[in-house]
């Protein structure tokens, strides 16, 4: 098949398997085939060497709404003529599908080496050596499909990072410029300021009293 593809699958075991067979083709997720479960199965999904993103189903609703049809043969023997369609609550992203998907395959190396070391402080020069072209052959690509820089790229995802371990974490500031790849608190809350509009405490803060 032609990619940057999605595959939809039924559930998490079967979107396992398509992860499976795309490491051993050597093919990227998700920059060249994105995956989604149909069924959000949260170990499953998580335990996986990709994570895997899925459909919430209503689970509590279909079983409340199954009870009751139920309930309603047994007494009346009158069985709903129509289906009863119960709308999913929200897809669950995580790895196998958060990433730009890309043809090129040089651009799609260099998307998911910045993304595996979104927690460590990296060059633009180092990408381009993984990749195995220049850096400004690199930039230039980067440009022309993404619109923005591998510098860009690499901020991008250190201040997802920074986002994820100050809405989810009590580590201190300091600790988490580390963790994500800032290398210092000071670069963290500029990023954070250019591209927010607000610091990382205050980030912190407005997460907790969204809760």
């Amino acid at each position: 098949m032609p990619k940057p593809i999605a595959i939809f699958t039924w559930n998490a075991s079967c979107a396992r398997e398509i992860l499976f067979g795309c490491q051993a083709a050597g093919i990227i997720v998700p920059e060249e085939v994105a995956v989604l479960s149909g069924a959000d199965d949260d170990l499953l999904c998580e335990i996986s060497h990709i994570p895997i993103s899925a459909i919430k189903v209503a689970a509590e609703q279909i079983g409340f709404q199954a009870a009751a049809i139920l309930d309603e043969w047994m007494t009346s023997r009158c069985v709903p003529k129509k289906n009863i369609v119960i709308p999913p609550l929200e897809v669950v992203t995580r790895q196998s599908t958060d990433t730009l998907a890309v043809k090129d395959r040089a651009l799609a190396k260099a998307l998911n080496f910045i993304r595996g070391k979104a927690s460590q402080p990296i060059q633009v020069d180092e990408v381009a050596a993984h990749t195995g072209i220049s850096r400004r052959a690199l930039e230039r690509r980067f440009s022309k499909i993404l619109g923005r820089t591998p510098a860009d790229e690499i901020r991008r995802h250190h201040l997802e990072a920074a986002k994820k371990l100050l809405g989810e974490t009590d580590m201190r500031i300091p600790e988490i410029a580390d963790a994500a790849g800032f290398g210092s608190p000071e670069y963290m809350a500029y990023v954070f300021r250019r591209e927010l509009g607000l610091n990382p405490r205050r980030y912190r803060k407005d997460i907790a009293s969204r809760r």
